[in-house]
């Protein structure tokens, strides 16, 4: 998703363990994980639903076995879960329900 001020990939969801809220996050935390362009994956911190494509429904999951490449971030759908990964900088995630990392 080419943003004003960088790129980034992710992918909204409930996982565990999430860490502990950040202060200056004052809305919903820990429901998803994004990669930019400028740095490593991390939790997000969102109003709502961030990745979307615009329609009236919130999209379907990546069916596993599928793979999205765009804007120089490739993801992923395993039975282990979804990994995004910036391909410039290797920066990345995996997010499932019972399960996640940032690297």
């Amino acid at each position: 998703m080419p943003l004003s001020s960088r790129t980034e990939a992710g992918c909204q969801g409930t996982t565990s363990p999430v860490p502990p809220r950040p202060d200056d996050c004052m809305i919903n935390w820990g429901n998803g994980i994004r990669v930019t362009n400028d740095g490593p994956a991390a939790f997000m911190c969102s109003g709502g639903v961030v990745y979307t494509s615009g329609g009236e429904t919130i999209d379907p999951p990546l069916a596993v076995g599928a793979t999205i490449a765009e804007a120089g971030f490739t993801c992923t759908s395993a039975e282990n879960g979804i990994s995004c990964v910036d391909d410039a900088t290797g920066h990345g995630f995996r997010i499932a329900p019972d399960s996640n990392e940032v690297y």
